[in-house]
């Protein structure tokens, strides 16, 4: 059974909605002002049938600037919007510059104004016209793109993948390509100019799928012995081979001219040749998965490392990123950082200060370790998240 688009009507119901409910073609979340009550109902659709690349506000009436509210908090999973009517908060508008939006022409404006470029005018109310553009927009294909600073833009697309375009001034580096359903590249040509070489932090489909799109794609060496294994579990459709990646190793700096480079510090543990590259200029560290997304590493996948291994190198990590406390630290999927289920987990963004529970959660996963047994458990020491396999404790 296909799974059904989920809608968050915070005005008065649509018609269109309301036969779509009757005939079971949607989930339909009416009648709250509640933004952690929506969230919650929104999130048990989800889990009963509702698809989450298909998660839909429809905004309108007396309650529009819940609707608006509640876009803007949960942006990240929040696909598309239709308003009809109703009060908007301008201080909103720069929190959804990514989002497509269907509104009135003076709303609109003031979307465009803050960057939007996904937000089109709405012309006869909530038809036919609006609910087949609503109904035509899907997360997994839209690319999301915020500038950090000059030379520096995070991407977001697919389902949660972030990745990164850093430049220098004679090149750019592309670290991560993510798992998308639309190809990457032609998006970050018009980002940058300047000629793209990719860089990536592991060997996981979701950070290295598109990476056929580009001439030179670096990978770190220990991480060469899975490469044939993810392509089995995640990338049946790439064949790709060594002869696809040029090898790096912990220490490597990459110069992308001006001043700009990246040092890759490694840090195995989720795989063995998991990467960070730190960013002098920018002062910027991209993490990969290597210490977590915000809600935790996945220390039970093929290739992970074991935790006794992993604690040895979160240590040398840290002695060496000392340095760059106070850098910026961007992960693989930074919605799990921010927080996006206010029920089960608060913002986590990454930083030294979770790497020190990420020890002290080895240390503690070490002196419990006979009692895991042979499943996969979920442990937790402070910010610290893991999810670790019995057998690969020791």
């Amino acid at each position: 059974m296909a799974s059904l688009p989920i809608l968050v009507c915070t005005g008065p119901v649509p018609t269109l909605l309301r036969q779509a409910q009757v005939h079971g073609c949607i989930h339909l979340i009416s009648g709250e002002t509640d933004l952690d009550t929506i969230f919650r109902l929104k999130e048990d659709a989800a889990e009963n049938g509702g698809d989450r690349n298909r998660c839909y506000v429809v905004i309108g009436g007396e309650d529009a600037l819940v609707g608006w509210h509640y876009a803007a908090r949960f942006a990240d999973c929040v696909t598309a919007i239709v308003a009809t009517d109703g009060a908007f908060n301008p201080d909103v508008a720069v929190l959804l510059r990514n989002v497509p939006v269907m509104a009135p022409a003076d709303i609109v404006r003031l979307l465009h104004m803050e960057g939007n470029r996904v937000c089109v005018k709405i012309n006869n109310g909530f038809d036919q016209a609006a609910m087949d553009w609503l109904m035509a927009q899907d997360l997994s294909l839209q690319q999301r793109v915020s500038i950090y600073q000059p030379g520096l833009y995070g991407i977001e697309a697919g389902v949660m993948d972030s990745f990164y375009l850093v430049e220098g001034a004679d090149k750019a580096m592309l670290i991560d390509t993510g798992m998308s359903k639309t190809n990457m590249r032609p998006m970050v040509e018009r980002l940058t100019r300047l000629p793209i070489e990719c860089a990536a932090t592991h060997v996981h489909g979701d950070h290295i799928y598109h990476c056929d799109e580009f001439d030179k794609v670096y990978l770190c060496e220990d991480d060469y012995p899975l490469i044939q294994t993810y392509v089995d579990m995640m990338m049946k459709d790439k064949g790709y081979t060594e002869a696809t990646f040029t090898p790096f190793k912990d220490g490597d700096v990459f110069d992308l001219g001006g001043g700009v480079t990246l040092e890759a510090v490694q840090i195995g543990g989720h795989t063995p040749g998991s990467v960070c590259f730190v960013d002098r200029y920018h002062e910027a560290v991209f993490a990969g998965d290597a210490i977590g997304s915000g809600y935790g590493v996945y220390m039970a996948l093929p290739g992970s490392m074991c935790v006794s291994e992993y604690r040895k190198n979160l240590i040398t990590f840290r002695e060496k990123m000392e340095p760059f406390r106070d850098f910026s630290f961007y992960g693989g999927h930074r919605p799990q950082e921010r927080g996006m289920d206010p029920t089960k987990h608060q913002r986590n963004p990454l930083c030294l200060e979770l790497v020190d529970d990420m020890i002290s959660l080895c240390d503690q996963v070490l002196a419990e370790g006979e009692n895991f047994g042979e499943e996969t458990r979920y442990v937790t020491f402070g910010r610290a998240n893991m999810w670790i396999d019995g057998q690969r404790v020791r």
